[in-house]
């Protein structure tokens, strides 16, 4: 609450990070229902002999088992009732949620949860991490990460992609997905799943050429590269950096870094 406040005295938002698809393993709560058939938790995870491992995890790692979301139990602790996880984090302060793996909701429970969120807090933004085309997935959510974007500008910028097909690849975005959706999506330049700028583009130059192009997509939506880890710093953030600093432009509104993060069932 008091991050929140002092956030909202210097104009900042603070936009949450929830993981309301799967939990760590080693989670209490996931082990004692794996434990005892009877425990109140069981169906809160989809258990049995037919998956390995003995339940359905996130696409395929087992250590992510998945929340059984088709419980109604499970969506009242998420986001449904007047006490769960989205909505009184909303009421103590945050503007928002970025949701982890927000494909793997399907439209409904994602059009349920941004629903939520309004309800409870009117202008919150919910942000999905969205690796699809986004079309239809901005009719169920305020805003994705916007993977099909940051392609099309890294293909521009290493010449994979030819300008005048970038134009109309672009603009064909613009119409399917609408102009208001796509200016409140970040765009994700650099995160952990997936590889560094600085290993895509080795070499200061290509930077300089993918800073033009940020330069000229970033009235599309919000450019963000997230969290990383101290020895990343030197080979990510530094070469992106010095990249693209080269003007007035580079404010917060433009690059966001988001540093908080919210544990909805104390999973590890």
């Amino acid at each position: 609450r008091r991050l929140a406040a002092d956030a909202k005295r210097r104009g900042i938002k603070v936009v949450l990070d929830g993981v309301f698809n799967h939990m760590g393993r080693n989670a209490p709560i996931f082990r004692e229902a794996m434990a005892n058939p009877k425990n109140p938790y069981r169906d809160w995870f989809a258990i049995g002999p037919q998956y390995e491992g003995g339940a359905r995890v996130w696409t395929g790692f087992q250590n992510h088992p998945e929340l059984n979301l088709e419980n109604p139990a499970v969506r009242r602790h998420l986001y449904a009732s007047k006490d769960s996880v989205l909505r009184s984090w909303l009421r103590d302060g945050a503007d928002g949620w970025r949701l982890d793996t927000a494909y793997a909701f399907g439209y409904r429970f994602l059009r349920e949860i941004t629903a939520a969120a309004h309800q409870e807090k009117p202008g919150s933004l919910i942000v999905g991490e969205i690796v699809n085309y986004p079309d239809r997935w901005l009719r169920s959510t305020d805003a994705v990460m916007n993977f099909t974007l940051r392609m099309l500008v890294l293909g521009l910028a290493s010449g994979e992609i030819a300008p005048a097909t970038a134009a109309r690849m672009t603009d064909r975005l613009v119409r399917d997905a609408g102009i208001g959706p796509l200016l409140k999506s970040w765009m994700v330049i650099d995160n952990h799943d997936i590889p560094r700028i600085a290993t895509q583009f080795p070499d200061t130059a290509q930077r300089r050429r993918l800073s033009r192009m940020l330069l000229s997509h970033c009235r599309l939506g919000v450019i963000m590269v997230s969290d990383l880890p101290p020895h990343a710093m030197a080979t990510a953030l530094i070469p992106l950096r010095d990249a693209i600093v080269e003007g007035p432009w580079l404010n917060r509104d433009l690059l966001m870094l988001p540093l908080a993060g919210a544990s909805s069932l104390g999973g590890q």
